[in-house]
Order: C-alpha cells, then structure tokens, then sequence
C-alpha cells in the first residue's frame, strides 16, 4: 500500500513538472527546467538533447 503512495507521488510530480516545463513561456526557463528533469532521472539524456535543440531554436530567433 505505502509503495503505490509513493508511485502516485511520483506521477504527480513528473506530471506537475512537465506541466510547467510546457507551460514556460521563456525558452531559458524550460532549458533550466528540463535541465532539472533531467538530473532527477526523470527524462533520457535523448529527450532532453531535442528539448534542448527546439529551445535553442526558439532563443535565437
């Protein structure tokens, strides 16, 4: 029971903060943001390399 707590938990947090990397409107913010998902393991190395080339994309321009 105590685990599927914690596994909710989880999935709120990972939802919570997707939602507010989308959610960013400044392209440096959801750098730092997806940086931060990113150290806690909670995207690949991969996803965070294409979050990051639409980002830098979107900062020069």
């Amino acid at each position: 029971m105590e685990d599927a707590v914690w596994i909710v938990f989880i999935i709120a947090v990972l939802i919570y903060l997707l939602y507010n990397l989308k959610m960013s409107k400044d392209p440096k913010d959801e750098l730092l943001k997806a940086k931060k998902l990113l150290d806690e393991g909670l995207i690949e190395q991969s996803d965070y390399e294409k979050i990051k080339d639409k980002l830098i994309k979107r900062i020069i321009e």
